[in-house]
């Protein structure tokens, strides 16, 4: 008697395309500042501030920035980064100082070989690239300023590539103002945060005899 055997073949069938959405709030920020006003208690490029409520980013009477880290292991590499925004929510601004427009620059910082109750401004990550953009936090003539979403889509997908585990910039300001905000140790729903926006094509394994 001849004995057959049964072979099942996997194949894999691409389906719809599946478009989704993830906030990806940060997992670290911290103010770090070259010189100020009234002192830091200590030399300011060396003072610890990551563990405060607030980060005070300014160029009036002080000269600080905000370091903010985002993680990026949520994120399918299988699918594709069709918009990748940071945002700033308006909860966050507190108020902001000098006159006008309180505008923030972003840069892409150099790694992420940092953590909030560590960095200083003398061991903070040096910035790379070009500036990612700038955004208006705030304006005193528009207390009810939103601040617009600021496109990061092309230094995400960047990082990833790269296979970077986290996504970092530096904020500041030039313009004769300073920026308070809320950090995230005042409440994860005053943090800034990445929205990405993705497509993932939908994958099934239909077995077939041979």
């Amino acid at each position: 008697m001849m004995k057959h055997s049964l072979v099942l073949i996997a194949v894999c069938i691409i389906g719809a395309t599946i478009a989704d959405t993830i906030q990806i709030k940060t997992n670290k920020d911290a103010q770090v500042t070259r010189s100020s006003y009234g002192g830091c208690g200590v030399p300011c490029p060396d003072a610890k501030q990551g563990t405060a409520t607030t980060i005070n980013i300014g160029s009036y009477h002080l000269s600080s920035s905000g370091l903010f880290g985002y993680f990026l292991a949520p994120l399918n590499k299988d699918c594709s980064i069709t918009k990748a925004e940071l945002v700033f929510p308006k909860d966050a601004f507190i108020s902001s100082a000098g006159s006008g427009q309180a505008i923030l620059q972003i840069s892409k910082l150099d790694g992420s070989n940092w953590t909030e109750d560590s960095v200083t401004y003398n061991t903070k990550p040096s910035t790379v690239g070009p500036q990612l953009g700038t955004i208006v936090i705030g304006d005193q003539l528009n207390v009810n300023l939103i601040p617009s979403p600021l496109d990061v889509t092309g230094a995400v997908i960047t990082s990833l590539n790269q296979g970077e585990q986290e996504f970092g910039v530096e904020a500041s300001t030039s313009n004769g103002n300073s920026v308070f905000l809320n950090s995230r140790e005042k409440g994860e729903e005053l943090a800034t945060f990445l929205n990405i926006q993705f497509e993932c094509q939908q994958v099934t394994a239909s077995p077939v005899e041979n």
